[in-house]
C-alpha cells in the first residue's frame, strides 16, 4: 500500500510560520522607525502612523516573497556543495524519481499513477513554501536579535532574558519555541529527497512489466 500525503498538516504549519514571522518583523520595523517595540504599540500609535502600517505590510511581503526565496536558494546551494551528497542519502530500492513515475504513467496511460504523481507535486510545493517561510523567519529572527537597543528590547532579546532570569518552570515551557527554532533550521536544509516518490520495488516491477497495470496495484 502506498502512503498518503498529508498536505493539510504542512499548510497549517505554514500559516503558523507566517503569523510568527510577521510579529517579529513588525517588532523590527517599530523599533527601527518608531523607536518602540511591538509590546508597546497601541491603537493611538497605530492611528497616528497609518502610513507606516502600509509600508510595513509591503516590506514584509517583499521579504517573504523574494528575499526568503533568494536566501533559501543560496543556503541550499552552499549546503549541498559543502556537506551533502544526495546520491547517497536515500535508498533507491523503494523510491523512484518523480519524473520517471510521470513518464511511466503517461506511457501506460495509468491515471491512478499519474494522480499519485500530481499529489506528490502538491506536497513538494507545500514543503518548498515551508522552506521559504522557514528561511524568512530565520532571517527575521537574526535581524530581530541585533535590532535590540538599550531602551527598546526586541522580542528575541526579551525571550533570552526570560530564559536567563525566569523560574525553572518557565525554562521548561520555553522548550517549545526552542524546538520550533531547531525545526526551522531543519526545514531550511531539508531538500533533495523531495524529488523521490515512495513506491515499493515490487510495484515498480509490476508497473514496468505489466502493460495493463491498473488501480488495484496502487490501493
Amino acid at each position: 500500500m502506498i502512503q498518503k500525503f498529508n498536505i493539510e498538516k504542512v499548510t497549517n504549519y505554514n500559516y503558523f510560520l507566517t503569523y510568527t514571522s510577521f510579529i517579529f518583523f513588525a517588532d523590527i520595523y517599530f523599533i527601527y522607525f518608531l523607536n518602540t517595540n511591538i509590546l508597546n504599540i497601541n491603537i493611538t500609535i497605530l492611528k497616528n502612523n497609518i502610513g507606516h502600517i502600509f509600508v510595513l505590510l509591503f516590506l514584509f511581503m517583499f521579504v517573504m516573497a523574494i528575499i526568503s526565496k533568494i536566501a533559501s536558494y543560496l543556503i541550499n546551494m552552499i549546503y549541498i556543495y559543502k556537506f551533502k551528497n544526495y546520491n547517497n542519502t536515500i535508498s533507491k530500492t523503494d523510491y523512484m524519481l518523480d519524473t520517471d513515475i510521470k513518464n511511466i504513467a503517461i506511457e501506460k496511460n495509468n491515471s491512478v499513477l499519474y494522480n499519485y504523481y500530481i499529489e506528490h507535486q502538491k506536497l513538494v510545493e507545500s514543503i518548498y513554501n515551508e522552506k521559504y517561510l522557514s528561511t524568512g523567519i530565520l532571517l527575521i529572527l537574526i535581524c530581530n536579535f541585533f535590532i535590540s537597543t538599550n531602551t527598546n528590547k526586541s522580542l528575541t532579546q526579551i525571550f533570552l532574558l526570560f530564559l536567563e532570569n525566569g523560574e525553572w518552570y518557565y525554562k521548561i515551557i520555553s522548550i517549545l519555541p526552542v524546538g520550533i527554532i531547531f525545526y526551522i533550521f531543519y526545514s531550511v536544509l531539508n531538500i533533495g529527497e523531495l524529488y523521490y516518490i515512495y513506491l515499493p520495488k515490487k510495484l515498480q516491477d509490476k508497473l514496468i512489466e505489466d502493460e495493463n497495470a491498473n488501480e488495484t496495484i496502487l490501493e
